[in-house]
């Protein structure tokens, strides 16, 4: 896991259902991430990676490119799949967990600017609101991770279920990125298939702070589109 610490820095946090994955498809997934990582080390030596280099914004860029290529392959994956598990997709689990994340916003003093809980999966886009914050992102993951387990299991009676994967995925967003990220996150159940009435999606939550410049200018798309044809349901 990713030990690095929450801070002023805005984050997007992805993480998953046990076994959501084919394990074979994951590891694959991580070959070719490191086949495509170790082609642009090759391209730059040593020195040209140094923050000091003239050339390590251009390889800053490849990099970047190369860790979202793996990202939204990931999410493919957890998009794609059609045989479970799917209990995140019941309206009560989906509480459950924007609940917890609501509750640690207040306990570690942090911004939860966007929750989405999919069938199998979570994104949630936050920052320390303390410029000189150093939260422990792993003992933050594991405590969400050891409640929200338990209550969900609770819920649907099935005690010892092992409900949450070990590897959470969590990258920086860039400056000026925030509406990008964002719009990314409302519209995760859109883009799998799930409802094309995002707003209204049981898993989404987002701050009311963001109301006026972000969420009216999505409700006046999402209303727009509302005579074109509609897609066939998803099958979750």
């Amino acid at each position: 896991m990713n030990t690095r610490p929450i801070t002023h820095q805005l984050v997007h946090i992805t993480y998953r259902l046990f076994d959501s994955i084919n394990s074979l498809a994951l590891a694959e997934l991580g070959e070719q991430f490191e086949h495509a990582s170790n082609e642009v080390k090759a391209r730059y030596h040593q020195r040209d990676r140094q923050p000091t280099s003239l050339r390590h914004q251009a390889y800053r860029a490849e990099m970047r490119q190369v860790n979202m290529a793996y990202y939204l392959s990931y999410e493919r994956l957890l998009d794609g799949m059609t045989d479970g598990p799917f209990f995140l997709a019941d309206p009560r689990a989906k509480k459950i967990v924007i609940d917890s994340w609501l509750h640690i916003g207040r306990q570690y003093d942090l911004s939860i600017y966007a929750i989405c809980v999919m069938s199998n999966h979570v994104h949630v886009l936050l920052r320390a609101n303390d410029v000189n914050a150093c939260i422990d992102l792993e003992m933050l993951m594991e405590r969400h991770k050891r409640f929200t387990g338990r209550k969900i299991n609770e819920l649907h009676d099935a005690k010892g279920r092992r409900v949450w994967a070990e590897d959470p995925f969590d990258k920086d967003v860039r400056h000026g990125k925030f509406g990008l990220v964002l719009n990314y996150i409302l519209n995760n159940p859109k883009k799998a298939g799930i409802t094309d009435d995002i707003l209204n999606f049981s898993g989404t939550w987002w701050d009311p702070r963001l109301e006026q410049e972000y969420i009216t200018p999505l409700r006046r798309t999402q209303r727009s589109a509302c005579g074109r044809p509609k897609r066939a349901p998803h099958p979750i």
